[in-house]
């Protein structure tokens, strides 16, 4: 039987689900759990409009690296989307 946390991980991480989106992930990681809060948190902050005018994201493209390198603007949805997918 699998140990607990290990099983876990497994079963409900979200892994970045393009090669844009797994890149800019790992750029953001960092050894101290903190810092990588404040990476996603200073690169949302730095390069994301917040606006509740938004287009639509199409049915065929990924949510996540749409709003991140397409749209580059959204709202609380779409950061905590792209901060959870992103850590």
């Amino acid at each position: 039987m699998k140990a607990y946390g290990a099983f876990a991980k497994e079963e409900y991480t979200v892994s970045a689900s393009t090669e844009n989106v797994r890149a800019l992930a790992q750029s953001l990681q960092d050894k101290d759990v903190y810092k990588t809060i404040d990476n996603v948190r200073y690169y949302l902050n730095d390069n994301i409009e917040y606006t509740f005018i938004v287009n639509k994201s199409p049915a065929n493209v990924d949510f996540v690296d749409n709003f991140l390198f397409t749209e580059k603007k959204g709202y609380s949805a779409h950061y905590a989307t792209a901060a959870a997918v992103l850590m």
